[in-house]
């Protein structure tokens, strides 16, 4: 009879930013892939996942750092703790995928990376679409916070309070500001009339 044509593959490819940034994940399209630099923000998650049966894998240069597989039938539980009770480690190298049977190649293949610095991503094996996507790391710049203008006290009807101006600002917004005020120099020995 007829051969079959070949199974599909399939290239699921995305970048999801850190909670905190509120950004939306970002797709990567290999097809498409004219080494183009994308930037994303630092402690970004990327993952590959081919599926269908091929011979591809990921190859990475720079600051992607491999995270951890689950090995089969041990997902990870809502608590980001193993199926068995114990703290996942989230630092770990990759853990080699589980061998198919000799001359198959695996069903599914994802890789995961952290993104703590500038690196590459790159399909190898046969099929694989051409192209190295550069990934450029967006630094997390610390907040800033500054006076608009001296702190002063409260004047009028109700005085005794004080008054403070400021700005602050961060690169993905700011979730609260606080401010603590103590009494310059030593404590104070007198009594409180309140």
């Amino acid at each position: 009879g007829p051969s079959l044509p070949a199974p599909a593959t399939r290239i699921d490819a995305w970048i999801d930013p850190p909670a905190y940034t509120r950004l939306p994940p970002m797709l990567i399209d290999f097809a498409k892939l004219a080494n183009a630099p994308i930037s994303a923000p630092e402690k970004s998650t990327i993952v590959v996942r081919i599926a269908g049966k091929s011979a591809m894998d990921v190859a990475v240069t720079g600051r992607l750092d491999a995270l951890a597989e689950p090995k089969p039938g041990e997902g990870k539980a809502a608590d980001g703790k193993a199926a068995d009770g114990k703290a996942a480690d989230a630092k770990a190298t990759a853990a080699p995928a589980a061998k198919p049977a000799p001359g198959q190649a695996p069903a599914v293949v994802e890789r995961r990376y952290t993104l703590a610095g500038n690196g590459t991503l790159r399909l190898t094996g046969s099929g694989a679409p051409g192209g190295t996507l550069a990934i450029t790391a967006i630094p997390d710049r610390a907040p800033e916070i500054a006076f608009r203008e001296p702190p002063k006290p409260v004047t009028g009807a109700q005085p005794g309070g004080l008054s403070i101006t400021y700005e602050a600002k961060d690169d993905y917004g700011l979730a609260s500001v606080e401010a603590t005020v103590e009494r310059a120099g030593p404590p104070s020995t007198g009594r409180s009339l309140v």
